[in-house]
């Protein structure tokens, strides 16, 4: 059988939520420690109240850039309290609102392949990178969920965009700003992260390799741009260096 020809790349960039880290689980866990917070003060059941959330996220990102996406828990827990009718002081959506980002914080849900992957490719010689876009209305998230990573310390360069520059992982110029700092040469990048709107869209503005992991089903038309390779997770990334 003919060897499979391995793609010429100096280093790997690696988003971090959904792509190192299964946030996904950890934001359905967030909610859930709020639902029973609620639910026991407000005698609504988790279901409805489960039920409502999903309208909820559903309603605000609808017709919405992925981009521009509010990802403030505080409104949406407003909204919740209005769409149920109950009485939900602020100093409480405080309190929701704490306890959903300690959660977040607290849950990390790196898969053991993470590491794994993370060591053969250091094994392989590739320099490694993380840009990822810092947590909204809670500066400092970001480099508290980093440093759970298991494998932190085997990457050279991590980069919070909004934090560590000012650019935003939201324009390629995120990704341009990363290349020039690191001295890196963008045809020789591959880029991995879950967004078809940010980063494939972005890696490949930059002059980057992309490559998606299907995380979520993504809508085609949100980005032009194609990506260059397509992954169930992080491990499709040794098949091809």
């Amino acid at each position: 059988m003919e060897e499979t020809k391995k793609l010429p790349v100096d280093t790997v960039i690696f988003d971090f939520d959904n792509t190192l880290v299964n946030t996904k689980q950890a934001v359905d866990d967030a909610y859930a420690k709020v639902f029973r917070l609620l639910s026991a003060k407000h005698k609504i059941s988790l279901e409805t109240l489960g039920r409502e959330m999903n309208r909820i996220e559903s309603q605000m990102t609808q017709g919405v850039d992925r981009a521009k996406e509010n990802y403030d828990r505080k409104e949406y827990f407003r909204i919740l309290s209005n769409k149920l009718g109950i009485p939900i002081s602020e100093s409480e959506i405080d309190t929701y609102s704490d306890v959903f980002n300690s959660t977040i914080k607290d849950a990390a849900f790196f898969p053991r392949y993470t590491s794994e992957v993370i060591s053969e490719l250091k094994k392989r010689g590739k320099k490694l990178g993380i840009l990822t876009e810092k947590d909204p209305f809670l500066p400092g998230l970001k480099q508290k969920r980093l440093e759970k990573l298991p494998c932190i310390h085997d990457f050279e360069f991590v980069v919070i965009a909004g934090e560590t520059i000012l650019e935003s992982k939201t324009s390629p110029a995120a990704f341009t700003k990363t290349l020039e700092l690191f001295n890196l040469d963008a045809s020789k990048t591959l880029f991995v992260g879950n967004r078809l709107d940010i980063d494939v869209e972005n890696a490949k503005k930059a002059g980057m390799i992309a490559a998606l992991v299907t995380t979520y089903p993504e809508d085609p038309r949100r980005s032009e741009y194609k990506p260059d390779y397509v992954f169930s997770d992080i491990r499709g990334v040794i098949d091809i260096l």
